[in-house]
């Protein structure tokens, strides 16, 4: 595929921009929540690797809504491969998919994933993500889930 953009001004002349071979990005995988509280989730996903483009992945959407409903959905825009998204309802399911975005558009959707947060006080995964970052003193540790 072949993008031309043509660029326009009254002031200069038109300027013609060829990006061979650019294609759309591929979409994120393994969307996982790391860690899920009452109010909010930390997401991660593997950056998207593009093999059929060459033109880099610039940023990535995340997408949620109350999951079954027909909602618009929320967007967030981030540079790297995690987010945390705050602000959620307790005790609520939630839908969430990521896009990566390049200079020609954004990917088709990735997979998307479930989450529910907690009751308020919960955190579900917050003892076992630390414990992985610190993994030494986690295997000391006694954890409950």
């Amino acid at each position: 595929m072949v993008i031309i953009i043509i660029i326009s001004s009254l002031v200069y002349s038109p300027v013609l921009c060829v990006f061979a071979d650019a294609a759309y990005p591929q979409p994120p995988e393994y969307l996982v929540a790391m860690e899920v509280t009452s109010s909010s989730v930390k997401l991660s996903w593997n950056a998207s690797v593009d093999t059929e483009s060459t033109v880099a992945v610039k940023s990535y959407v995340v997408q949620y809504r109350r999951n079954g409903s027909s909602e618009d959905y929320m967007e967030i825009s981030v540079w790297k491969p995690e987010i945390s998204v705050v602000g959620l309802d307790a005790e609520t399911s939630y839908e969430f998919h990521v896009l990566s975005v390049n200079v020609v558009g954004q990917s088709r959707s990735a997979a998307s994933v479930i989450i529910t947060t907690g009751h308020a006080g919960f955190c579900q995964f917050c003892g076992l993500v630390q414990g992985l970052k610190n993994h030494d003193s986690y295997l000391n540790e006694e954890k409950t889930f």
